[in-house]
């Protein structure tokens, strides 16, 4: 039981590392408002798909910070889903 204990602690603990390795990378993952657990699954499938893009293409590992409006408040509704969808087209063309 002691060995499986162990065991299952390093893998709980390489887990934990990884997400919060994503977190760090989409900080926007830290504010997940979804009650569906698939829409939630195909949130982290798309975090990690883009993850290992960036890792191929060269990608430090620095984080990409949140739009921010001048003032420094949360961008307007809306906003930056169109600051999203700006840069999943930019990566597509990276990649094609």
């Amino acid at each position: 039981m002691r060995r499986f204990n162990y065991v299952h602690s390093g893998c709980r603990m390489a887990v934990e590392h990884s997400f919060g390795q994503l977190k760090n990378k989409f900080q926007r993952l830290k504010f997940i408002n979804v009650e569906e657990v698939n829409e939630i699954v195909d949130i982290i499938f798309a975090a990690c798909v883009l993850h290992n893009v960036c890792k191929l293409n060269g990608d430090r590992e620095d984080v990409i910070p949140e739009p921010e409006t001048e003032d420094g408040s949360e961008p307007a509704e809306g906003e930056d889903e169109r600051d999203g969808i700006a840069l999943r087209n930019e990566l597509m063309i990276s990649v094609q």
